[in-house]
C-alpha cells in the first residue's frame, strides 16, 4: 500500500451504521504497518477518582484526544475515549506531531489538575510481527458523525507495552522524541468544551458497563456480543429508553467551578489572569447559549432550536474496543436483571464484566463546529468506566484464584 493511500486509510474506510455493525467484526480492517497505536492513560486514576477528581480525569483524557485531532487531522485519526484514558490509531507520518500534542497534554495535566498522564506510541508493524492484529471499523453514530470500533490482540498488547514498567519507557513519547523538541510545538486544545450540567438519571441509575467476551474466534465473539445487545433490549428496552443523554436533560451550566475545568485546560501555564479571562469568556458564551436555547435563536453556528437534539444524538454512549462499553440509564429492577444475566454468562465462562452505578452521568465535548462537527463523550459520574474496569479486573483475579485452588 503506497504512503498516500496508507495515510488516508481510516478516512477512506466506508462508514457502517452503528446499530447494525457495532460488534460485527467482519467490518473491521487490518491497520497498515505504517500506522501506530497511541495509548493515553491517567496514572493512578483510581486513586484520583476516589479523591473526587473523576471529572478532572475525564477532562485530561478528552483533552489528549482533542490535541491529537488538532495535530493530525480529524478525518485521519481513529479514537476511542475510555474515561481515564484513550486509544488512538494514527498514520506513522503524524507520529511526531501527535507526540508533541501529547507532550503538551501531559504538561497541562500536571499544571492544571495535578495528574500524571502516560502517553506511548507502538508501531503497528511491531505488533503484527508479534502476531497481534490491530483492526478498526468506522461506525456512523448519527448523520455525518463517525466513531471508531477497534479489535485485535494488538490493541491490548500496545496497552500492556505502554503501561508495563519493563517496556513503558521504550514506547514513551519522551523516549521516542526529544522532550526539548516536543515542547517547541505547543498543544492545541481548541474544540474541547465542558459546559453542560451533570446529566441526572431519569430512571434511577447511570450504569457504566464493560463486557469482555471469553469466546475464541471473531465469529463466536461477534455472535455473543449481538446476543448480549439483544438481551439488553429485552431487559431494558430499546436504546432510546436507556440512553443516558436525552434532549430534556441537557442544560448549559452557570457553575464557575465546572466551567473552570475547560478554562484550566486552555490556559495551563499562562497564569491566573489568563485563567480568569478564559473563564469569563466561557461563562459569557454559556449565557448566550442558554438564551438561544430558551428563545430559539441562533448565534453564529450555534442554533438554539436544534443543538440539544443534535447533542443527544452525537454521543458515544455505546462503543466497542475489544470489549462492549455502554453507559445506560436504568431502573433498579433493570440493573438487577442485567447483573443477574451477566453473572450467568460469567459463571458459564463466557464473559468477564465490570459495572459501576451512579446517580448521574457526565459529558465532555469535542466541538469543532456547532452545526456539524461535534462529538460528546459520556461517562458515569463518580468514576464510571474506570471503576467498571477495576471491577472487571478484580473479577478476572478472583476467577484465576478459583481455578488455581
Amino acid at each position: 500500500m503506497g504512503s498516500g493511500s496508507s495515510q488516508s486509510f481510516y478516512r477512506d474506510l466506508p462508514a457502517v451504521p452503528a446499530e447494525a455493525g457495532l460488534c460485527d467484526l467482519s467490518h473491521h480492517r487490518d491497520v497498515p504497518d505504517d500506522w501506530c497505536v497511541v495509548i493515553v492513560d491517567i496514572v493512578s486514576s483510581t486513586a484520583a477518582i476516589e479523591a473526587g477528581k473523576y471529572k478532572d480525569v475525564n477532562m485530561v483524557s478528552a483533552s489528549a484526544i482533542t490535541a491529537v485531532l488538532n495535530a493530525a487531522g480529524r478525518e485521519d485519526v481513529a479514537y476511542i475515549f475510555g474515561g481515564d484514558g484513550a486509544t488512538l490509531l494514527i498514520p506513522a507520518a503524524f507520529s511526531f506531531d501527535v507526540a508533541s500534542a501529547l507532550y503538551g497534554a501531559r504538561q497541562m495535566a500536571k499544571d492544571a489538575f495535578g495528574l500524571d498522564m502516560r502517553a506511548g506510541i507502538v508501531w503497528a508493524e511491531e505488533l503484527r510481527k508479534a502476531r497481534a492484529a490491530v483492526r478498526v471499523a468506522k461506525m456512523e453514530v448519527a448523520k455525518g458523525v463517525r466513531q471508531a470500533s477497534m479489535s485485535g490482540e494488538g490493541v491490548l498488547l500496545a496497552e500492556r507495552l505502554v503501561k508495563d514498567p519493563q517496556t513503558a519507557k521504550t514506547h514513551d513519547i519522551e523516549t521516542l522524541f526529544s522532550p526539548k523538541v516536543l515542547a517547541a510545538k505547543p498543544a492545541d486544545f481548541r474544540g474541547l468544551e465542558c459546559r453542560w450540567q451533570p446529566l441526572h438519571s431519569r430512571n434511577g441509575f447511570d450504569v457504566s458497563l464493560i463486557v469482555l467476551s471469553r469466546d475464541t474466534g471473531d465469529a463466536a465473539k461477534a455472535e455473543l456480543y449481538r446476543d448480549i445487545l439483544a438481551r439488553i433490549e429485552t431487559l431494558c428496552g430499546k436504546p432510546d429508553s436507556w440512553k443516558p443523554v436525552s434532549e430534556g436533560q441537557l442544560n448549559l451550566s452557570s457553575d464557575p467551578q465546572l466551567l473552570a475545568k475547560e478554562a484550566k485546560v486552555r490556559t495551563a501555564g499562562q497564569g491566573r489572569a489568563a485563567l480568569l479571562g478564559r473563564l469569563a469568556s466561557v461563562f459569557a458564551a454559556n449565557m448566550v447559549g442558554r438564551a438561544c436555547i430558551a428563545f430559539g435563536l441562533k448565534s453564529g453556528s450555534f442554533d438554539g432550536r436544534s443543538y440539544r437534539k443534535a447533542t443527544s444524538q452525537n454521543t458515544d454512549y455505546i462503543k466497542f474496543d475489544n470489549a462492549l462499553r455502554l453507559v445506560m440509564d436504568v431502573t433498579a429492577e433493570q440493573k438487577a436483571a442485567l447483573v443477574a444475566y451477566l453473572d450467568q454468562l460469567s459463571a458459564e465462562g463466557r464473559v468477564y464484566y465490570g459495572l459501576h452505578a451512579a446517580s448521574s452521568a457526565l459529558m465532555t465535548c469535542l466541538v469543532f463546529d456547532y452545526a456539524s462537527a461535534h462529538m460528546h463523550f459520556v461517562d458515569g459520574a463518580d468514576g464510571g468506566y474506570a471503576l467498571a474496569a477495576k471491577a472487571m479486573k478484580q473479577q478476572m483475579k478472583d476467577l484465576a484464584k478459583d481455578r488455581a485452588a
